[in-house]
């Protein structure tokens, strides 16, 4: 994920949050609405029940338990729900060597593409702190000690990327030779994972949709009780509130839980590739992901419109990236591909959706900033609709760390208040 910029509150707005949670509405009108102190303990308790069942990485049977348990508790909702499931491309890698003057090094983390074929690549390297111009590492392997730079390979349309360990690149800087030949084998493999998703509303085909989303898996070893199970939390528990006013909704909403999200967007670009029709009729996509973080809201996206189509509603992005992991499973390798670049910094944050943002956090008494984060929400802007992640900062997330003891209950409450005060203000403005 990119890094976010810190985002403050006004010194009372815990006192509004608890406020706000105080009140529960048994209406079924979703203007008069108000978010239950419950919901906040329904979504604590679901997200450290997800934690609790350990690791759940995509295309694994521990992920598929996951997807279980979403369409278990959707149906104790009386929501229908239906499941698409997909096969992808993964890359295990067995070994890899760079090897520079005779001399071997062993990468800790690897950019290529490695779907077309036996990596054995042998030209210039380019060490990335001896870089003036981006253009001096077009076409030639980057060497780095710091795992960021892969963007900056990305951006230079570097052959490949190699991130050693700082002792292993300050021993290589002492090479004379600027040559080097890479090694990478390994198996290509395919897994299988799911996209579940229910609609509320009276489907209504001309009312016009909101799709609300989420990812459903972990990173490598991480128990995911942050990233996501709190964002799935919160939307098994929107979806339980829009139920009980589906018949006040002025549009069609759609609740997405993305399978694969961890091993790049997968789910989701492998969602608005199959969907692509009917998202014509999408107004806006609310992504919720890591909501118990130390500080937030954030809106993980930067304002104006950037990298969508010309017109219209369209998918963009290459067929080398369908149905294929933009990282390994087992976080050694990403992929390097011109077409990554349009995707990661695709951004449809128009002023209509900031307004209705700020709006929200002004009702809430909050303050929040925006920054570009990565999330499920990037494959639709690329496709030309309006999408935000709302989302909070963590540090212990990608680690055993990210378990409930580290969650914080009150930027849950304060993400989830935020998601809701949106989604009401949408629905009021789509009457």
């Amino acid at each position: 994920m990119f890094q976010l910029v810190r985002a403050h509150c006004h010194k009372n707005v815990f006192l509004i949050i608890l406020a706000l949670l105080a009140v529960s509405c048994s209406t079924d009108d979703y203007r008069e609405f108000s978010v239950a102190d419950s919901s906040i303990d329904n979504m604590i308790l679901t997200a450290t029940e997800i934690a609790s069942m350990g690791p759940r990485n995509a295309g694994t049977p521990q992920e598929e338990r996951i997807a279980d348990m979403i369409v278990d508790r959707m149906k104790e909702d009386k929501i229908i729900v239906s499941r698409q499931r997909f096969e992808f491309q993964t890359f295990g890698i067995d070994s890899a060597f760079l090897v520079v003057d005779g001399e071997t090094f062993m990468p800790e983390f690897i950019g290529m593409n490695p779907f077309i074929g036996p990596v054995d690549f042998q030209g210039e390297m380019v060490l990335y702190d001896e870089i003036i111009e981006l253009e001096e590492g077009q076409n030639k392997v980057m060497i780095a000690d710091r795992p960021e730079v892969f963007f900056m390979a990305l951006q230079a349309a570097s052959n490949k990327f190699v991130m050693l360990s700082s002792e292993d690149y300050s021993r290589l800087k002492e090479q004379p030779s600027r040559s080097a030949q890479l090694i990478v084998k390994g198996k290509v493999a395919t897994r299988s994972s799911s996209n579940i998703e229910a609609v509320l509303g009276n489907n209504d085909s001309d009312a016009g949709a909101v799709y609300l989303t989420a990812h459903y898996d972990s990173y490598l070893e991480s128990p995911g009780a942050n990233d996501n199970g709190t964002g799935l939390a919160a939307l098994l528990e929107m979806g339980s509130m829009l139920k009980q006013v589906e018949r006040s909704l002025p549009v069609n909403v759609h609740l997405v839980f993305m399978g694969a999200e961890e091993v790049g967007i997968l789910g989701s670009r492998v969602y608005v590739n199959t969907h692509i029709e009917a998202l014509k009729d999408c107004k806006l996509v609310i992504n919720f992901d890591t909501f118990g973080g130390d500080e937030g809201p954030y809106i993980a996206v930067t304002k104006g419109v950037n990298g969508t189509p010309e017109e219209g509603i369209r998918d963009q992005l290459d067929p080398v990236m369908l149905n294929r992991a933009l990282e390994g499973p087992e976080g050694k390798w990403r992929l390097l591909h011109p077409a990554l670049f349009p995707l990661v910094t695709a951004n449809n944050y128009p002023k209509w959706v900031q307004d209705i943002v700020d709006s929200a956090a002004n009702a809430l008494d909050m303050e929040i900033y925006t920054r570009s984060l990565m999330s499920d929400h990037l494959s639709f802007a690329q496709a030309g609709i309006p999408a935000v992640s709302i989302q909070s900062r963590e540090h212990q997330i990608h680690s055993v760390n990210d378990t409930p003891k580290n969650m914080n209950s009150e930027t849950i409450a304060s993400c989830f208040l935020l998601s809701w005060e949106v989604m009401k203000q949408l629905l009021q403005a789509n009457e």
